[in-house]
């Protein structure tokens, strides 16, 4: 391996977990989905660089939908691990 290897982007990151935990195609789109958004909805800063602070600010936001997480019990992209 060369130096110059870079580390993949986050979407790309997110992506190869979904796939690795062989997640759904149309949930992986609902999860990059909401990822942009929350990074959007911050100015195009990195998840990385945000707080608690900033996650409540989404899920309150969020809270502002009727969502239904069905009868799976499906998690919120934006719940904690």
């Amino acid at each position: 391996m060369t130096g110059n290897a870079t580390k993949p982007k986050l979407l790309d990151q997110v992506r190869d977990v979904l796939r690795l935990h062989q997640y759904s195609i149309a949930t992986e789109r609902i999860y990059l989905h909401w990822i942009k958004r929350f990074i959007l909805f911050h100015g195009k800063r990195h998840p990385a660089t945000m707080g608690k602070k900033e996650m409540e600010c989404v899920r309150l936001r969020l809270g502002d939908f009727d969502i239904n997480r069905g009868a799976l019990g499906a998690r919120s992209p934006l719940d904690s691990a």
